[in-house]
């Protein structure tokens, strides 16, 4: 204890330096936005690089499993386009060659693999860091799924990451509706449990039964129509002659390492002409 407080005493005008000078950094990022922004974004970038790297190490122990995991992705995207009435553009890794499923005339969607560097799934308000951005054509408002369903979309990206407002996110809204009768509604979450989401604003003339698929709609530039979402767990009426429907994710928050990002070169054309009306 001796010690320590010679140590002090000793280096007092250096340790009131740091003290002073840390007081001073704070304020100055407090009350500037610029460099309150500057200093966010270096922080966000240098935290996603060390999650990255993190993240490799996990993925080089458990490497056979992450290309079990891969493998199935590709599966999955192969066979969900047979449902786009589009060509679809694979882009792979960079040692590989982009690959061209030819399903009609129409250029829309293109798709990119991404891996997963930090999430979170037990706040209110979940976002994912993925380690592809802007330098991989990558932007806000773009679709994000996994092997399994619809994740949820990219809201801010820098030159080499992007964040992802999840569906576990109370601001997240995705238009969704039964796969079979085609009833359409608005999925969102109410902030409680990880693997399950809420469907509103289906009428309740409509037949549904527990087990049937939710799917996205369509209705929107984001969501290509038709990406898996989860399955009806439950239901009830509720406020006027609307169900209340407990939506389980097909998607498991916990687990998930992958996504694919969705890109729709048809979204400014689209957005452009809806601002000319109104859907209110």
């Amino acid at each position: 204890m001796r010690t320590l407080f010679r140590l002090i005493v000793k280096n007092y005008f250096v340790l009131l330096f740091l003290f002073l000078e840390s007081i001073s950094l704070v304020l100055i990022f407090q009350f500037n936005p610029f460099q309150k922004s500057f200093f966010l974004n270096v922080s966000r970038n240098i935290t996603a690089s060390i999650n990255n790297r993190l993240t490799n190490i996990g993925d080089y122990l458990f490497l056979q499993e992450e290309n079990e995991r891969l493998n199935s992705e590709n599966v999955y995207l192969r066979n969900q386009l047979n449902n786009f009435n589009t060509t679809v553009y694979l882009s792979y890794p960079e040692n590989f060659t982009s690959d061209t499923l030819d399903i009609s005339n129409e250029d829309r969607y293109f798709f990119k693999p991404a891996e997963i560097v930090n999430s979170s799934i037990n706040k209110q308000y979940n976002y994912i860091t993925i380690n592809k951005g802007e330098s991989n054509q990558l932007q806000a408002n773009m679709a994000v799924i996994s092997s399994c369903g619809v994740v949820g979309m990219i809201i801010q990206t820098s030159d080499n990451f992007a964040t992802i407002q999840t569906l576990l996110n109370r601001n997240s809204r995705v238009g969704a509706k039964i796969k079979g009768n085609d009833y359409f509604g608005i999925l969102d979450w109410d902030g409680r449990s990880p693997e399950y989401v809420q469907l509103s604003e289906i009428p309740v003339h409509v037949n549904i039964n527990e087990g049937d698929t939710i799917v996205t709609s369509g209705y929107s530039s984001i969501y290509p129509k038709d990406l898996p979402i989860g399955r009806i767990d439950g239901y009830q009426k509720g406020q006027g002659n609307f169900y209340n429907i407990q939506i389980q994710l097909f998607v498991n928050f916990r687990t998930i390492n992958h996504v694919m990002v969705i890109r729709n070169y048809l979204q400014e054309e689209q957005k452009e002409l809806e601002r000319e009306v109104s859907y209110d």
